[in-house]
């Protein structure tokens, strides 16, 4: 931990370290650092992958709260197309069956109208 003294970025250090732990598959210990990351300095690019990482180990609580905090400063419509991408494999994690198929038909037409992207 003492090189982390010398680290202009902490967080891009963490990030950096989570991306190696990623090309061994590591999952456990990329979470750890992007979560580190994201702590010191939150930015789209840890969140995109943290979310990622947590729907490859199925971890729906986590999912679900790193959304719940995102969404509380950001709106679905402005999401970019990976975010929306992102956030629809998440819904299973958000909601009920019955719900989950509402939150799809409005995403959809949402981007459909917006962006005439196609989920």
């Amino acid at each position: 931990m003492t090189d982390l003294i010398h680290m202009p970025n902490k967080s891009e250090y963490f990030y950096r370290k989570a991306m190696n732990a990623l090309e061994q598959n590591d999952y456990a210990s990329a979470s750890n650092f992007l979560k580190e990351s994201y702590q010191i300095e939150p930015s789209l690019k840890v969140f995109k992958e943290l979310i990622s990482i947590h729907i490859i180990q199925n971890k729906s609580q986590a999912v679900k709260k790193l959304w719940q905090n995102f969404l509380s400063d950001h709106s679905i419509q402005d999401l970019d197309y990976e975010l929306a991408m992102l956030y629809v494999h998440s819904l299973p994690y958000l909601f009920s069956h019955q719900k989950l198929l509402i939150q799809l038909y409005e995403i959809k037409e949402y981007f459909d109208q917006k962006n005439g992207i196609t989920l």
